[in-house]
């Protein structure tokens, strides 16, 4: 598996990512909520949706950047078959506290297949 994120790995599409919001299932942290569902598919789709409560798109392209990099380095861990939608919420938030976000998430949606962490 690559360690980057693919094309085919993005969830894209309006349809899909209004779908996903309306019917999937959600767990939620300080600063960010995961909505995820199974699709189907042998590999697992990711989108990052930044608040409107952002002030600046500056923050929300941060945000999302940080978000997909945190991704990016527990991806290997992450279950195959699924849809993911991370909405983050602002806040002066570091790349260790968003890796810290999106892993608790994945573990808490029962993603993350177990095994040793690795270094983020």
């Amino acid at each position: 598996m690559r360690k980057s994120l693919t094309r085919q790995e993005r969830l894209r599409g309006a349809s899909l990512i209004r779908e996903l919001l309306s019917i999937g299932e959600k767990v939620g942290c300080p600063g960010a909520k995961l909505l995820f569902r199974e699709n189907g598919l042998a590999y697992t789709r990711v989108v990052f949706i930044p608040t409107r409560k952002m002030p600046t798109a500056v923050e929300r392209n941060r945000a999302r950047r940080l978000g997909k990099e945190a991704f990016r380095q527990v991806k290997q861990g992450v279950k195959a078959g699924y849809d993911l939608a991370f909405i983050l919420y602002p806040g002066e938030f570091t790349y260790e506290e968003r890796f810290q976000q999106i892993s608790s998430l994945l573990r808490k949606a029962g993603l993350l297949q177990e095994r040793s962490e690795g270094s983020g």
